[in-house]
């Protein structure tokens, strides 16, 4: 794989600075909005916790 030329890499980072600029204010009101939000952590843990077994079902299934 060759290495990138200089001005793809400056063009990659000002795109990665821009994007960190632009969402600043949205992850803020993000962040505000969480605070008043029901915790709901088996909402979050049930489809986490098919997901895992899935992997580990189609890693078991790969390896024979």
């Amino acid at each position: 794989m060759e290495d990138l030329p200089t001005w793809e890499l400056i063009a990659g980072g000002l795109l990665m600075v821009a994007l960190v600029f632009f969402s600043r204010g949205g992850v803020k009101k993000m962040l505000k909005d969480s605070e008043d939000a029901p915790k709901d952590w088996m909402g979050f843990l049930l489809p986490m916790a098919f997901v895992v077994i899935f992997v580990v079902l189609v890693i078991a299934m790969l390896r024979g």
